[in-house]
């Protein structure tokens, strides 16, 4: 046990996208960068952070995509330990001066014992604790009873969270996430529209007045790396023209939309007309992205199934209670159109003579950093303080029987 709430706990949220940091007790991270890891081009000095976009190479992201369904992951933890000195130095935090709260996937919690060891070991902090990112997104938002729906970047889960604890036999999780649409997209632009996109591109006026210019400076970098940036404008493509249908997409409704514009940062104007509403689909219908991708299992289930057969396989005494606070959370949530579909979808499976469905109304920064938020909030308890692992627990009895009595 470690009683140390009068010294300010130090929380962290890893995502496969980005990476959130701050103090206990506070309403938003105050320090946010991309998962992400690259080679200094002139020393091969590793770098993490806004710096390694700007000055590499190459580059690696944290890989924790789903590479199956078994409960797999693929954690690269010097990414990890990189990623974490870097919050440490940018919020000048001694780590061995205040106690460290992180949070997974309940799908992954047996990577506890490895996350234990690096902040002990590594860094060398007084206490550590693991949640499991559910529980913390359903804290966020004022709920110890929730249906977690999150939409991240590398995958889609579905936890039901009863009285604080998740319900892991009743838990659900698709590899069609965020990225997924983003991968689409790009084939999209490529296959359909022949569009190339040149990141690092720009297009400027020319010193003789001739007219615009290109500057492409990208010339001589990984391959990772360019992919790394093009990802990042096709994203940006996504977030901004891309809605969900309030139903199910009827095609010819679609087709009759205006299409929508894009300027690409070297000039070229990309238009979208019916793939705007096509893509986002695919949330509720995975297996249509499957067919043509690496990344997303054949078996992946659509979000309103999730939802469905997470409440059918829980107890029947909290499907009402599960139903009525839908709480959808996750970078890829923000997508407009999605949480009034999602209701709408759901609304069609369940009896509604039985149940009401109510997706809980939040903003877009709680929706991202809603796990963070639930990290801060649980960490700032005094109730809490008793739950931390302290560094003499963990030499006394380590890692593996410590995650075994408090996180697995």
């Amino acid at each position: 046990m470690y009683c140390g709430d009068e010294v300010g706990a130090f929380i962290g949220d890893v995502g496969s996208l980005t990476a959130k940091f701050g103090y206990a007790g506070e309403d938003t991270p105050n320090l946010v960068f991309p998962s992400c890891m690259g080679v200094r081009p002139a020393t091969n000095e590793r770098i993490v952070g806004h710096s390694a976009l700007s000055s590499c190479h190459d580059i690696t992201a944290l890989p924790r995509a789903i590479s199956t369904m078994e409960d797999k992951t693929n954690y690269n933890w010097d990414v990890m330990e990189k990623l974490w000195l870097h919050a440490f130095e940018e919020s000048h935090v001694d780590p061995t001066q205040h106690a460290v709260l992180t949070c997974l996937s309940p799908f992954d919690m047996h990577e506890s014992v490895s996350y234990m060891e690096l902040m002990f070991e590594k860094f060398n902090a007084p206490a550590f604790y693991v949640a499991k990112d559910a529980v913390l997104n359903a804290f966020s938002f004022g709920k110890s009873t929730a249906l977690v729906c999150d939409v991240g970047a590398s995958s889609m889960r579905v936890v039901p969270v009863v009285e604080g604890f998740t319900l892991k036999g009743s838990s659900f999780r698709s590899t069609a996430g965020g990225e997924a649409l983003t991968n689409q997209l790009l084939s999209v632009l490529h296959d359909k529209h022949h569009v190339e996109i040149h990141p690092g591109a720009r297009k400027y006026a020319a010193v003789d007045g001739s007219g615009p210019a290109l500057h492409r400076p990208l010339a001589s970098v990984s391959n990772e790396y360019r992919n790394y940036r093009i990802l990042e404008i096709v994203r940006d493509i996504k977030e901004s023209l891309c809605q969900m249908p309030e139903t199910t997409l009827q095609e010819d409704l679609a087709e009759s939309v205006a299409p929508e514009h894009y300027e690409l940062p070297d000039g070229t104007v990309v238009t979208l007309g019916s793939e705007r509403f096509r893509i986002p689909e695919k949330l509720f219908h995975p297996d249509v992205i499957a067919a043509d991708s690496t990344t997303v299992d054949s078996s992946s289930k659509g979000l309103h199934r999730m939802v469905y057969n997470s409440v059918q396989s829980s107890d029947v005494d909290v499907r009402k209670d599960l139903l009525y606070n839908i709480v959808l959370c996750g970078g890829g949530s923000g997508l407009p159109g999605l949480t009034q579909r999602l209701h709408w979808e759901v609304s069609q499976l369940v009896p509604s003579a039985t149940y009401k469905v109510r997706l809980t109304q939040v903003s877009a920064i709680e929706k991202k950093f809603s796990a963070w938020i639930g990290g801060s909030i649980l960490a700032s308890l005094g109730s809490f303080q008793q739950l931390w692992v302290s560094k003499r627990e963990f030499d006394e009895y380590g890692a593996d029987a410590m995650a075994a009595s408090r996180f697995l």
